[in-house]
């Protein structure tokens, strides 16, 4: 069981974390690619890689999209990309406006000390900025981090920001979020409730001895 030190800095991801948000995205993309006609053989396609690959930033999950090589011959071209990108950017948006806030991280946050907090995501950083402090109202703006930057770069942009800080632990959902900590060397907390894969999540964090709960519920500090 991880043990918190003195000045610890917590990192908290987005989607699955934050916000129940995992799923609906999902389907959002699929939306965008029906919206294009993508043959339903590769919206699948899409949709299981997506959802197993949580915690890459939106422009690299699309660099993938066009690198699709199925039985059907369909490739996803620049036009359709940009259209289809366009659609799940603006679903992504409406969804923030109202999506639910995951009750037990939200109490977590609460016991926490103010500005010792972050969110660092995949998503884009500038709707983070503008949803989340509505939803959270003790992150501060400026401690919201996400994408097109990578989740390791901006978990090296918050180690830097506090030289003296003890420890450093991300909350996470996702295999990216898990493998972003090993490679900034930094502590893991796995949250499967929420997550889009929990059951690939838990496999990780089993073989990789990191930490892993339901929920931050089971979290006490």
């Amino acid at each position: 069981m991880l043990l918190f030190k003195q000045n610890c800095i917590h990192i908290f991801d987005c989607d699955g974390v934050l916000l129940d948000s995992n799923h609906a995205k999902v389907e959002i993309l699929a939306t965008a690619f029906k919206k294009i006609y993508s043959p339903s053989s590769f919206i699948k396609w899409a949709q299981e890689e997506f959802r197993a690959n949580f915690g890459r930033t939106r422009s690299v999950h699309f660099d993938l999209f066009q690198e699709y090589i199925g039985a059907d011959g369909y490739r996803l071209n620049n036009v359709d990309r940009k259209k289809a990108y366009k659609v799940y950017e603006d679903g992504v948006k409406k969804l923030y406006d109202h999506c639910d806030l995951i009750k037990e991280t939200k109490d977590y946050i609460d016991s926490l000390e103010v500005g010792n907090h972050y969110v660092v995501s995949a998503s884009d950083q500038t709707e983070l900025q503008k949803s989340l402090p509505k939803i959270y109202t003790s992150l501060s703006v400026n401690n919201i981090f996400g994408g097109p930057a990578s989740k390791i770069e901006n978990i090296n942009k918050v180690i830097s920001e506090n030289p003296k800080a003890s420890q450093f632990v991300l909350y996470g959902d996702s295999v990216a979020d898990a493998k972003a900590t090993i490679a900034t060397k930094i502590d893991f907390i796995g949250l499967t409730r929420f997550s889009a894969d929990p059951k690939g999540l838990s496999l990780f964090c089993m073989n990789n001895n990191l930490d892993l709960k339901e929920t931050c519920s089971e979290l006490a500090l």
